[in-house]
Protein backbone atom coordinates (compact mmCIF):
# COMPACT_ATOMS: atom_id res chain seq x y z
CA UNK A 1 0.00 0.00 0.00
CA UNK A 2 1.35 3.23 -1.14
CA UNK A 3 1.69 6.02 1.78
CA UNK A 4 0.04 9.12 1.43
CA UNK A 5 1.68 12.12 1.23
CA UNK A 6 2.19 14.39 4.14
CA UNK A 7 1.29 17.33 3.40
CA UNK A 8 1.48 20.25 6.38
CA UNK A 9 0.04 24.26 6.85
CA UNK A 10 1.41 26.90 8.83
CA UNK A 11 -0.59 29.75 9.74
CA UNK A 12 -0.06 32.90 11.40
CA UNK A 13 -2.71 32.66 13.89
CA UNK A 14 -5.74 30.84 15.00
CA UNK A 15 -8.23 32.76 13.29
CA UNK A 16 -6.19 31.09 10.00
CA UNK A 17 -6.69 27.93 11.56
CA UNK A 18 -10.34 27.81 11.48
CA UNK A 19 -10.48 29.69 7.88
CA UNK A 20 -8.15 26.93 6.55
CA UNK A 21 -10.44 24.12 8.78
CA UNK A 22 -13.45 25.55 7.12
CA UNK A 23 -12.00 25.51 3.62
CA UNK A 24 -10.79 22.09 3.66
CA UNK A 25 -13.93 21.01 4.50
CA UNK A 26 -15.15 19.78 1.12
CA UNK A 27 -11.86 19.21 -0.16
CA UNK A 28 -11.26 15.35 -1.55
CA UNK A 29 -7.55 15.91 -1.31
CA UNK A 30 -6.92 11.50 -0.68
CA UNK A 31 -9.03 11.04 -3.97
CA UNK A 32 -7.44 13.27 -6.11
CA UNK A 33 -3.54 12.97 -4.96
CA UNK A 34 -3.63 10.48 -2.36
CA UNK A 35 -2.73 13.50 0.00
CA UNK A 36 -3.64 14.16 3.85
CA UNK A 37 -3.20 17.35 5.67
CA UNK A 38 -1.86 16.30 9.39
CA UNK A 39 -2.10 19.46 10.75
CA UNK A 40 -2.36 23.07 10.43
CA UNK A 41 0.56 24.90 12.93
CA UNK A 42 -0.37 28.75 14.06
CA UNK A 43 2.87 30.23 14.54
CA UNK A 44 5.39 33.04 13.45
CA UNK A 45 8.28 31.13 15.05
CA UNK A 46 10.71 29.65 13.35
CA UNK A 47 12.28 27.09 15.96
CA UNK A 48 8.37 25.90 16.54
CA UNK A 49 7.83 25.70 12.77
CA UNK A 50 10.51 23.41 12.26
CA UNK A 51 10.16 21.23 14.82
CA UNK A 52 6.50 20.80 13.43
CA UNK A 53 7.23 19.95 9.98
CA UNK A 54 10.24 18.19 10.45
CA UNK A 55 9.46 14.71 7.78
CA UNK A 56 6.62 16.58 6.34
CA UNK A 57 6.32 15.83 1.94
CA UNK A 58 5.17 19.09 1.61
CA UNK A 59 4.62 21.95 3.50
CA UNK A 60 1.85 25.25 2.36
CA UNK A 61 3.05 28.13 4.14
CA UNK A 62 -0.27 30.47 4.41
CA UNK A 63 0.17 33.90 4.84
CA UNK A 64 -1.72 37.46 4.14
CA UNK A 65 -1.22 38.71 0.43
CA UNK A 66 0.98 41.91 2.29
CA UNK A 67 4.25 42.77 2.36
CA UNK A 68 4.39 41.38 6.19
CA UNK A 69 3.15 38.14 4.98
CA UNK A 70 5.27 37.71 2.09
CA UNK A 71 8.42 38.70 4.14
CA UNK A 72 7.38 35.83 6.41
CA UNK A 73 6.64 33.17 3.76
CA UNK A 74 10.21 33.92 2.76
CA UNK A 75 11.70 33.97 6.48
CA UNK A 76 9.84 30.26 7.14
CA UNK A 77 10.95 29.17 3.06
CA UNK A 78 14.68 29.91 3.47
CA UNK A 79 14.79 27.94 7.16
CA UNK A 80 12.58 24.97 6.52
CA UNK A 81 13.76 24.35 2.77
CA UNK A 82 16.00 21.16 4.30
CA UNK A 83 13.02 20.06 6.32
CA UNK A 84 11.05 18.59 3.84
CA UNK A 85 10.13 17.64 0.34
CA UNK A 86 8.63 20.68 -1.04
CA UNK A 87 7.22 24.35 -0.12
CA UNK A 88 5.11 26.32 -1.44
CA UNK A 89 3.46 29.64 -0.50
CA UNK A 90 -0.41 30.14 -0.06
CA UNK A 91 -1.96 33.61 -0.38
CA UNK A 92 -4.67 34.14 2.36
CA UNK A 93 -7.51 37.18 1.42
CA UNK A 94 -6.69 40.74 3.21
CA UNK A 95 -8.54 40.92 6.37
CA UNK A 96 -9.56 38.09 9.14
CA UNK A 97 -12.73 38.77 10.31
CA UNK A 98 -13.62 35.20 10.73
CA UNK A 99 -17.57 34.98 10.21
CA UNK A 100 -16.89 36.96 6.61
CA UNK A 101 -13.96 35.09 5.03
CA UNK A 102 -15.21 33.21 1.87
CA UNK A 103 -14.45 29.48 2.22
CA UNK A 104 -14.34 29.44 -1.33
CA UNK A 105 -11.18 31.72 -1.54
CA UNK A 106 -8.99 29.70 0.79
CA UNK A 107 -10.24 26.31 -0.54
CA UNK A 108 -8.99 27.74 -4.22
CA UNK A 109 -5.50 28.61 -2.97
CA UNK A 110 -5.06 25.04 -0.97
CA UNK A 111 -5.79 23.87 -4.30
CA UNK A 112 -3.44 25.49 -6.49
CA UNK A 113 -0.98 25.10 -3.68
CA UNK A 114 -1.17 21.69 -3.54
CA UNK A 115 -1.32 21.06 -7.49
CA UNK A 116 1.65 22.80 -7.95
CA UNK A 117 3.63 20.58 -4.62
CA UNK A 118 1.94 17.71 -5.67
CA UNK A 119 3.33 17.95 -9.39
CA UNK A 120 6.90 18.99 -8.05
CA UNK A 121 7.55 16.72 -5.58
CA UNK A 122 6.28 13.83 -7.83
CA UNK A 123 8.77 15.38 -11.14
CA UNK A 124 12.00 14.87 -8.66
CA UNK A 125 11.15 11.44 -7.19
CA UNK A 126 12.95 8.84 -8.57
CA UNK A 127 11.58 5.19 -9.48
CA UNK A 128 13.08 3.49 -6.32
CA UNK A 129 11.22 6.50 -4.08
CA UNK A 130 7.80 5.30 -6.52
CA UNK A 131 8.41 1.98 -5.50
CA UNK A 132 9.29 2.25 -1.43
CA UNK A 133 6.39 4.49 -0.93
Amino acid sequence: MINPIDVRIIVEGASDVENVSRALQNIALGAEYHITISSIIPTTNTEIAKKAVSGADIVLIATDVDAPGRELADKFQTVLKKEVGHIERMKLPFGHDVEYIDPALIRKEIKNAITVSYTHLRAHETVLDLVCR
